[in-house]
């Protein structure tokens, strides 16, 4: 019975693994104090007491990459955010100068726009100058020529319905 190998009693006694830090173990130190390495396959009350100290320190170190992954997230969101406020404010100072440009250009083309209209106000009251002298002088001819046609004999005024009939027979 000296070569029992559950570790309940006797002489035989498996070789312990080395020691490997990695940063899981690194932190369950740090987090529980120095841990005893035990042996694979024990299975006696001091074993069992460190693998439910271990079982306590796993969440206690995936809680730990559960921070670290949520410290990745914040810092990648703070990043994300800086550069779409970037964006933002670049979109906003190319909508500012988009937005001068075309105020200018509406400017232009309404003093453009007011100085056409000008000149055809102008060009308007010319013509409606010229149409009014024109008016007055057929104004002018019409009582020239009305006291012409009461003059005239009716039987003059027949002839020329004769001869408008015929010429329009004749055509």
């Amino acid at each position: 019975m000296g070569d029992d190998p559950d570790g309940s009693g006797g002489g035989y006694h498996r070789p312990q693994r080395k020691r490997v830090r990695t940063t899981k173990v690194l932190e369950m130190e740090q987090q529980n104090g120095d841990m005893e390495w035990q042996e694979e396959g024990e299975t006696s009350e001091g074993a069992l007491g460190q693998n439910r100290a271990r079982k306590q320190a796993a969440p206690k170190s995936a809680g730990g990459m559960v921070e670290a992954v949520q410290s990745l997230k914040q810092l990648l969101e703070q990043d994300l955010n800086k550069k779409i406020e970037a964006m933002k404010a670049e979109f906003q100072l190319e909508f500012t100068k988009l937005s001068d440009r075309m105020a200018e250009e509406v400017a232009r083309a309404t003093a453009q726009m007011a100085q056409e209209l000008s000149q055809v106000r102008d060009q308007l009251t010319q013509v409606c100058g010229e149409l009014e002298q024109t008016r007055l002088q057929l104004d002018i001819l019409n009582k020239t020529e009305t006291p012409r046609s009461s003059v005239q004999s009716p039987i003059g005024n027949s002839r020329t319905g004769v001869l408008h009939s015929r010429h329009i027979q004749s055509s």
